[in-house]
């Protein structure tokens, strides 16, 4: 379970509620921003903007103004591919006013799309923010901000692990390929003593039991090196992808649930825009109990 208690300013509301939602249910696992400084112009259509303020998973590709109405273009991450089969995000944009204030999107306002069906490792996709110059009401420099929160279910009950248990599988298979490799010069050398005992040899009923052994004996050790040589190196590629598999799923974990799996936390939050257009800030407090 879960109780968070927010309290916003400048409405002074207090909301409480307590989260009995199963534990796999979808949570907010990141917030991702992206700002950029414009120039909205007094006509309403065009505008002016500047490269991105930082760098971050959340691109702002292009922007575009036309008869009032903001459409923003945008790249984010598909966390879909990674680890997060139900992930989903929920993108919100706002406007920073010169005098500080942050002016945010009404819901109904905003028309999103966004191709969810891509394979890639990128999502692609715009969203409309209509009716954007009757709601900021000003001309001139601002900044722009661009709000995506991922939702999704991830466990944070069982970390990843990758520790010496998991391992000595892939040592004890690489042993036994190195193994076999070092073992096969022994038994080429005997093959090779065993042909040159043939070679000796004056009768064929003398030389051919010492030929058959010194074909079987070459043939084992070809098995042997060849064999061990592959199972060395396919023991390794397996390490490998495990090995990166346990990366990403570590950095996924470390991104995801650093904070979920600490009993009490505090977070700054950004209010939905409230009756006047205008968000508001304030604080979150998460308190987990029980399972």
């Amino acid at each position: 379970m879960r109780l968070d208690v927010y309290l916003f300013y400048p409405f002074y509301i207090l909301f409480l509620f307590v989260d009995l939602l199963p534990a796999q249910s979808p949570q907010p696992l990141q917030t991702l921003r992206q700002s950029v400084s414009i120039v909205i112009p007094p006509s309403g259509s065009g505008i002016q903007g500047q490269p991105p303020l930082t760098e971050t998973d959340l691109r702002i590709t292009g922007l575009r103004l036309e008869k009032g109405e903001l459409a923003l273009d945008f790249e984010l991450p598909n966390a879909r591919k990674r680890f997060v089969p139900d992930a989903d995000y929920r993108l919100a944009p706002g406007l920073r006013l010169p005098d500080g204030r942050e002016l945010r999107a009404q819901p109904g306002n905003l028309v999103l799309e966004m191709d969810k069906s891509s394979n890639s490792k990128i999502l692609k996709g715009s969203v409309l923010w209509m009716g954007f110059m009757e709601q900021a009401q000003m001309t001139g420099p601002a900044e722009l901000i661009l709000s995506a929160r991922l939702y999704g279910t991830f466990d944070c009950t069982r970390p990843p692990e990758f520790g010496l248990s998991q391992k000595l599988p892939y040592y004890l298979v690489g042993g036994v390929g190195i193994a076999s490799i070092a073992l096969s010069f022994p038994v080429e050398n005997d093959a090779d003593k065993t042909y040159e005992n043939y070679l000796e040899q004056e009768t064929q009923a003398e030389a051919e039991p010492l030929y058959n052994d010194a074909n079987n004996k070459r043939h084992t050790y070809l098995i042997m090196r060849y064999g061990g040589v592959a199972l060395v190196l396919a023991d390794a590629a397996l390490f490998y992808l495990r090995s990166r598999k346990y990366r990403r799923e570590k950095e996924m974990f470390d991104r995801f649930c650093q904070q979920q799996n600490q009993p009490l936390t505090f977070a700054p939050v950004i209010d939905p825009v409230g009756p006047n257009g205008i968000g508001s800030v304030g604080m979150a407090l998460h308190w987990r109990f029980g399972k």
